[in-house]
């Protein structure tokens, strides 16, 4: 690899530091001593963990999401959400050529990409999409590839149920942002201004019955567990300094951690 100084904008690699920052000055290196696959998805076995990390996520699969993350947030505010299906035919045709070398097989998903897959198949059948497979995968990748950005949408899905999206989804909706708002720390006007982008179209194109229809049979079609929280994962936030998952403060997940049995894993902090 040529050295960062050759190249015009040497800070642009900083994308992959940020994906392993766990406070605003401080990222931090664990040592892998495996990468498995299987049923299970893709698991990394980091050396002194009491549990695998889901996902693997490559530097140039990380450089390549975040372009379609770009994409996306750019283009959300201008679509017309009664030209939607437009709007989807563009996203996947752009999307694809982008993230199409780092397209996992759906088996070696996350449990929670996968089933983010089937939603956004479901949803696209519904509304008799004319691109359904490509921009469905490419959504499931989004998460795939960014842990940050998953385990924050866990925790949401984790206070809420299929019952009161359904009932009410554009109030529950902006309940879920109000508390993604409040638990945020370190990206509080950019992660969370973010997420606001994605509901308010989302909220928009509830309004029309078609699109409500699809939302309430891809919610039926999920198993909504895989969305949620489970050990693992809340292993993993409790390692997370820039967000109060489950309500709670790093220290008060410490304490359940410490009180459960397990501990935290022991890396190499490097300021930044």
């Amino acid at each position: 690899m040529l050295p960062r100084e050759l190249y015009d904008n040497p800070q642009a690699d900083t994308q992959i530091t940020n994906e392993a920052k766990i406070s605003a000055e401080e990222i931090l290196a664990w040592k892998v001593k495996e990468i498995k696959w299987g049923k299970n998805g893709i698991e990394t076995i980091i050396e002194g963990a009491d549990f695998p990390a889901r996902g693997y996520a490559p530097p140039e699969a990380v450089f390549a999401n975040n372009i379609v993350k770009r994409l996306i947030i750019e283009g959300l505010p201008i679509i017309n959400p009664l030209r939607f299906q437009a709007a989807i035919n563009a996203f996947a045709s752009i999307s694809w050529k982008v993230m199409s070398p780092h397209i996992l097989k759906a088996e070696y998903l996350t449990p929670f990409s996968r089933e983010i897959q089937k939603m956004a198949e479901v949803f696209l059948r519904e509304i008799k999409a004319n691109s359904i497979g490509k921009p469905s995968r490419v959504i499931a990748h989004l998460f795939e590839y960014d842990n940050a950005y998953r385990l924050r949408i866990e925790d949401l899905f984790s206070e809420t149920t299929p019952e009161l999206l359904k009932a009410n989804p554009r109030q529950e909706i902006a309940r879920l942002l109000k508390l993604n708002k409040e638990r945020e720390i370190m990206y509080k006007e950019t992660v969370s201004n973010k997420f606001k982008i994605v509901a308010n179209l989302i909220g928009s194109i509830l309004y029309l019955p078609k699109y409500r229809q699809a939302f309430n049979k891809a919610l039926d079609a999920c198993n909504y567990k895989n969305l949620c929280i489970d050990n693992i994962e809340l292993y993993w936030m409790c390692h997370r300094t820039d967000y109060n998952f489950c309500g709670k403060t790093y220290e008060e997940r410490l304490e359940l951690l410490e009180n459960a049995g397990y501990k935290l894993v022991k890396g190499q902090k490097y300021n930044v």
